[in-house]
């Protein structure tokens, strides 16, 4: 009787670590998923205004990630945008800057081509950034999603310079 009192309990002993176990492991994957975030932003387009490009890339972002990820774990962020006319390897540039409660950074910069086309039909001062999307996810991965949105009456403009 003894040995099968002895049995039971380490039948149950081993049950409860198993339990546990999984609990764990559950624990940890949930922890897992949190560190992976996505905010979507998308405020509303002001009135007479459209998308000119949809979903550009934060260019140089790499090079300026902890920056970036500065802004992008802060909070009431948005982004401005800020012409570098001095800048050695484009005088077109355009810098993104990301605005937050933590101050502004320097994340990267409107794509050359993009740039060089509001440069060169003169729309700078119309144009505007719209923050659409900021993904953290593993190992710091990060994404920030943005639109450049401008006046519809200058749009055709915009569009025909592509052609």
């Amino acid at each position: 009787m003894d040995t099968v009192v002895a049995l039971l309990l380490v039948c149950f002993l081993i049950w409860l670590l198993s339990l546990a176990q999984k609990n764990s492991s559950s624990i940890e994957g949930k922890s897992a998923q949190r560190s992976s975030q996505a905010v979507r932003f998308l405020p509303p387009i002001p009135k007479g205004f459209q998308i000119y490009v949809a979903n550009p890339s934060v260019a140089g972002i790499s090079y300026r990630k902890q920056a970036a990820l500065n802004f992008a774990n802060s909070s009431n962020q948005r982004l401005r945008l800020e012409r570098e006319p001095d800048n050695a390897h484009d005088p077109n540039a355009i810098k993104i800057i990301g605005v937050s409660q933590a101050g502004e950074f320097l994340i990267g910069y409107v794509p050359r081509e993009i740039a060089e086309q509001i440069a060169d039909l003169d729309l700078f001062d119309c144009i505007q950034p719209r923050l659409a999307r900021i993904y953290i996810g593993r190992s710091d991965f990060l994404d920030i999603q943005y639109q450049l949105i401008g006046p519809k009456s200058k749009k055709p403009v915009f569009d025909a310079f592509q052609k």
